[in-house]
């Protein structure tokens, strides 16, 4: 769900299919549907596709440029809910904002109208206080060992950068809370001033000359354009990859979503995550290069380090 946009003065204009690279949360019913309605045999591939730590860490050993794709659910063991799971989710808590629909809480519409409800929410999601996982200290493992090429990540709570991976190594797709500017004007802020105005609960406003439009953190809303590094790092970053790594996501919300898509044919695609999703839910999901390991995210990790043989290598960055 959402993560971070610089001021819409600084995104691309061009678009996942087309021209349009907003963010969106409109889902591939008609695949879902279709996913569903075969049932049985959907099952039936499942249950092939999944796979052991074994498996998975032999695909790991033969990589040399890996891409992972992560989403909220690497970071719920840190303590933030992650957006879409069906009673402890951000979105089925949103009652009290009587909100039209749990999403307009991230639309750049609503928030025009009504910024207050962020403002509000964003109290939980920005916490200094928050600790990298055993998830986000893997993805570092990839980077020390020279295999990532790049971490695309929705979240926007900045973790991969506290577990130490390099800045240039992580593509914030959705945004995050290191910056933030004037959703009118485009001027910066300083987000210590945003910060102080999320901790109150009082909406922060830009103080230039004849402005006093909204201001809030360099998240990418609904309706407003993914950072142009996320567009122009696709290409090179997909072209290069010899394995894609999911983890912690629904893999609902576009353009992220179809990432998986931009593989080169034959490129080993792994899921790590509570349940099936995406393409991996769907009946024309291929065996010869999905492979799902299912559970929680950081219970995974663990064994897929005991496997590679860096459970030690794991430990001493959980507790440096």
């Amino acid at each position: 769900s959402s993560s971070s946009s610089s001021s819409s003065s600084s995104s691309s204009s061009c678009s996942s299919s087309s021209s349009d690279h907003s963010l969106s949360d409109e889902v591939d019913l008609t695949g879902l549907l279709q996913g569903l309605a075969l049932g049985k045999a959907r099952g039936a591939r499942r249950s092939r596709q999944a796979c052991s730590p074994t498996e998975i860490a032999s695909l790991i050993r033969e990589a040399t440029n890996i891409v992972v794709a992560a989403g909220a659910g690497i970071s719920v063991a840190s303590g933030i809910p992650d957006f879409r799971s069906p009673t402890t989710g951000l979105y089925a808590n949103l009652q009290k904002y009587n909100l039209p629909r749990p999403e307009a809480i991230f639309d750049i519409d609503f928030f025009r109208s009504d910024p207050q409800p962020f403002y509000t929410l964003s109290k939980e999601l920005y916490d200094p206080s928050y600790k990298p996982t055993k998830t986000h200290y893997f993805i570092k493992l990839l980077h020390d060992k020279g295999l990532l090429r790049r971490c695309y990540t929705q979240n926007i709570d900045s973790l991969e950068g506290r577990a130490g991976v390099p800045t240039d190594r992580v593509i914030a797709a959705h945004g995050n809370f290191d910056s933030a500017g004037c959703i009118d004007c485009g001027k910066e802020v300083p987000m210590g001033v945003v910060g102080d105005g999320i901790m109150s609960g009082s909406v922060v406003r830009c103080e230039a000359a004849d402005c006093d439009g909204l201001v809030k953190p360099s998240i990418v809303f609904f309706g407003e354009q993914l950072p142009e590094r996320f567009w122009n790092s696709l290409q090179p970053d997909f072209q290069a990859a010899d394995l894609l790594i999911v983890m912690g996501s629904s893999l609902v919300v576009q353009p992220f979503a179809s990432l998986v898509e931009r593989t080169r044919g034959g490129v080993p695609r792994v899921l790590i995550n509570r349940e099936p999703v995406g393409r991996w839910r769907l009946a024309d999901s291929d065996p010869d290069r999905d492979y799902m390991l299912l559970g929680d995210c950081d219970d995974m990790i663990e064994a897929l380090c005991a496997e590679l043989g860096w459970e030690e290598d794991l430990r001493s960055l959980c507790t440096a």
